[in-house]
């Protein structure tokens, strides 16, 4: 089985493909809800659970140590690669940073990277052999490599090499698409690599019988930019003794040291017209933070912790915001959410299902 994951897929962009427009046509296709969160999004893919039971939400959460870091990101990733730990990521650009303290360590192929078992695991107990090219790493079973260029075309080149082996699942990310952060989803750099992915995947799909495409989420223009930090500040609540808060584009988590700070934090949110307070259980999020809040579709909060502007984004409301998927020789049109593809795709390898808490798509 091949497994391709197109990082930011928006659905209306099918509409401006060729081939990936006729696979959606002819075979199970449809909108993909997928989890509340940035990090959480993988996890929920690679173990066919929600949040609540992997419990990512986000890469950064609350240091309790309150440790100090570096804000070097050579030496950071270099620390990881030593330790074997290869889930490399950016430092946050903030005088906060101390406050916060990576979540995850070990990139998603490694034995026990989640607490939940991952696709990769469940394939290991199986007997099946899987190749995974996820800039930077490559991995051969448990064996890892490092490749530098994230472009399609070393992605393409590296996958058709590598299928050669045969591997049993292979799962290829294309991040190609996230430029739309830099230059909008309407711009003629977008469309150029659009239509390279899009011949990407023509060249892949021949190569078996057993193919499905999904993406993690999608990119939508940013419309309004909020200055939420202005408005937690006119409340005299000092920062690591009243209340602790991590900004990020689209939300807010909010942990509390008194009951004070909470409602004076809440009455204010209330009172925004920018977002809304989350609803943990709706989202079946883990109780990881005191509290969230969301911005409305379309706006951005600022200064976010990673101290980057955005011309487009995703991480909104997941519900209303959706990707795509596409699964090769099924039928049908099916809106689907990310936590219903794992057991979809160990059906088709007829692999037994472990407890998920997603529903295979394939009528059984």
């Amino acid at each position: 089985m091949i497994c391709i994951f197109i990082d930011a897929l928006k659905p209306e962009y099918i509409e401006k493909t060729t081939f990936l427009k006729e696979l959606a046509e002819n075979n199970l296709s449809g909108n993909l809800e997928v989890t509340f969160g940035f990090t959480s999004i993988i996890p929920s893919f690679l173990t066919g659970c929600y949040p609540d039971t992997h419990r990512k939400i986000e890469l950064f959460d609350l240091d309790p140590e309150m440790k100090s870091k570096t804000k070097s990101k050579l030496l950071i990733n270099l620390r990881l690669l030593l330790k074997n730990n290869r889930f490399f990521f950016t430092p946050l650009n903030s005088e906060y940073y101390k406050y916060f303290k990576v979540c995850q360590e070990k990139a998603w192929p490694q034995k026990n990277s989640l607490s939940v078992k991952t696709i990769f695991d469940i394939l290991e107990e199986n007997n099946k052999k899987f190749i995974s090219i996820d800039w930077p790493n490559i991995y051969i079973n448990r064996k890892s490599k490092l490749f530098f260029k994230n472009d399609c075309k070393t992605v393409l080149d590296t996958t058709k090499k590598l299928i050669k082996s045969k591997p049993d699942f292979l799962f290829v990310h294309f991040l190609d698409l996230e430029i739309a952060h830099k230059y909008g989803t309407t711009s003629n750099e977008l469309k150029e690599k659009l239509t390279e992915i899009d011949n990407a995947v023509r060249e892949l799909a021949i190569l078996d019988d057993n193919l499905i495409i999904f993406s993690d989420h999608s990119m939508d223009e940013v419309r309004e930019k909020f200055d939420i930090k202005e408005k937690l500040d006119s409340l005299n609540l000092e920062f690591g003794k009243d209340l602790v808060y991590f900004i990020g584009s689209t939300f807010v988590r909010f942990w509390f040291k008194s009951q004070e700070a909470k409602k004076s934090v809440e009455s204010l949110l209330r009172s925004l017209e920018e977002g809304r307070i989350v609803n943990f259980k709706e989202y079946n999020l883990p109780k990881t933070c005191d509290l969230i809040f969301l911005a409305n579709f379309g706006t951005i909060f600022y200064p976010n912790f990673f101290n980057t502007d955005y011309q487009a984004m995703h991480g909104w409301d997941p519900k209303i915001q959706k990707t795509f998927y596409i699964i090769k020789n099924l039928k049908g049109k099916k809106d689907a959410h990310i936590v219903n593809l794992l057991p979809t795709i160990l059906d088709l390898m007829k692999i037994k299902k472990p407890k998920l808490d997603g529903i295979s798509l394939i009528n059984e």
